[in-house]
């Protein structure tokens, strides 16, 4: 229960920094928003946060595959996305903008876990070392 709670805590603080950014963005560009939209904006970016902490359990399920992980878990979270994009507007709903949005949606991801999959990978090779050194 205490890794769900800490999971989500550091998906809300990636939202909130995410948010930060783009709120400094407005404030240095002098653009005026409504609290509404604002609002709006900060709860889609929380419950995409909250989304991929919790569906990075995914990963966890040993009886799957790796592909079958990183399908799940890209399905999952773009559909998550997708529902959150139709409330908050952040990719306009015409078919070149979805293909587009799509397209940076998965590039995003593939780094992502590109960056991942390279972090964990060094990790697991120093481990191995410092046990082999016993």
């Amino acid at each position: 229960m205490l890794n769900v709670l800490a999971r989500t805590l550091g998906g809300l603080g990636c939202s909130a920094i995410l948010t930060f950014v783009a709120l400094t963005g407005l404030m240095f560009g002098e653009i005026d928003a409504p609290v509404k939209l604002i609002w709006q904006h900060m709860a889609g970016s929380m419950i995409m946060g909250v989304t991929y902490a919790w569906s990075s359990y995914i990963f966890q399920c040993d009886r799957w595959s790796p592909l079958r992980q990183l399908l799940v878990h890209y399905i999952l979270t773009l559909a998550v996305f997708a529902a959150v994009n139709s409330w908050t507007g952040w990719v306009p709903l015409e078919l070149p903008s979805l293909l587009l949005g799509l397209l940076f949606y998965t590039l995003n991801y593939t780094i992502f876990w590109f960056g991942f999959n390279w972090y964990f990978k060094r990790q697991e090779r120093e481990l191995n070392r410092s046990v082999n050194k016993k």
